[in-house]
């Protein structure tokens, strides 16, 4: 599923339990369970929302990129490419929603726990 976020700037990262991710456009990506970072030269680095620690430096280096594909997989799992070469990739979480996308339109995305999505607003 096309998550239709490309064009969308990160204009502002924020860690408050989760990782959000905020957009030019008004959309809000929280992140809410562990995933990974992959860089341009395909270092990885995993991270923790809650406690981001010393991946905190590599999260911030998603603020000001553009979005240039974001898509939810068929088993939920959360892929976002940046202009910048950074790639975040958050699987879902067996008990947890693992992260949600919120729109200024009202729709909204959530990997529910397991991989389900949940959609809500205008189609």
């Amino acid at each position: 599923m096309d998550l239709a976020l490309q064009t969308h700037r990160v204009d502002r990262v924020s860690f408050d339990y989760a990782l959000v991710l905020h957009t030019d456009q008004g959309a809000e990506l929280r992140i809410e369970t562990p995933g990974t970072v992959t860089e341009p030269d395909g270092t990885r680095t995993t991270f923790d929302p809650e406690r981001p620690g010393d991946s905190a430096p590599v999260l911030l280096r998603l603020l000001h990129a553009t979005i240039s594909g974001a898509e939810r997989t068929d088993g939920g799992t959360l892929l976002v490419a940046l202009d910048n070469g950074l790639e975040l990739d958050v699987p879902p979480h067996d008990d947890y929603e693992a992260w949600e996308l919120s729109f200024t339109d009202g729709r909204k995305v959530v990997c529910m726990p397991g991989g389900e999505s949940a959609t809500w607003g205008p189609a």
